[in-house]
């Protein structure tokens, strides 16, 4: 695989090769943010659940009340994701916001958050609050990253600049998944 990937960079840049890989790329980062949040999902829903199960056995093991410092743990996790998803969101429109595009970007993911988890918590039998905060919090991010690569530059006051916060940020969703 690495010897593929650095024989990408041996590969001329004529008018017939670009616009390929482009599109092979555009298709393949879609395929890689699916499965990437397929795989968030699964280790939210795991995450709960080993914390529920935890908190079940504190309550068989220790007595009545033992397994609410789990709960209260999933709780509190839910309210960090939950803020840092809304300081986020506010943090785009403040400085993203006032473009259409950047306006439906940021609008669509926190109706799409509250809607997911909304659904989530009343009709799915299985319904986990963290994981809707870890999902809410992960497409937050990609809202981000998305805005910040606007090219047009009265709609992106940030163009140009490097960030090593989102590049710090981006690995870590990838190492997690």
């Amino acid at each position: 695989y690495c010897l593929l990937c650095a024989g990408f960079c041996f590969i001329p840049n004529d008018p017939l090769f670009v616009p390929i890989y482009m599109w092979i790329a555009r298709i393949g980062s879609i395929c890689f943010i699916l499965l990437q949040q397929i795989i968030l999902v699964d280790i939210a829903y795991n995450w709960n659940e080993s914390w529920l199960e935890k908190a079940d056995k504190a309550e068989i093991d220790e007595g009545v009340g033992k397994g609410k410092k789990w709960l209260g743990a999933i709780l509190f996790s839910c309210f960090i994701l939950f803020s840092l998803s809304l300081a986020g969101i506010i943090i785009l429109f403040v400085y993203f916001g006032g473009c259409p595009t950047n306006d439906a970007f940021i609008s669509i993911t926190l109706v799409g958050s509250i809607n997911c988890t909304v659904v989530q918590l009343t009709i799915s039998e299985t319904g986990s609050l963290l994981t809707s905060a870890a999902m809410t919090s992960y497409n937050t991010y990609l809202c981000g990253a998305a805005v910040t690569k606007n090219p047009n530059a009265v709609c992106n006051p940030k163009l140009g600049e490097t960030s090593v916060g989102n590049i710090v940020i981006g690995l870590l969703f990838v190492a997690i998944s």
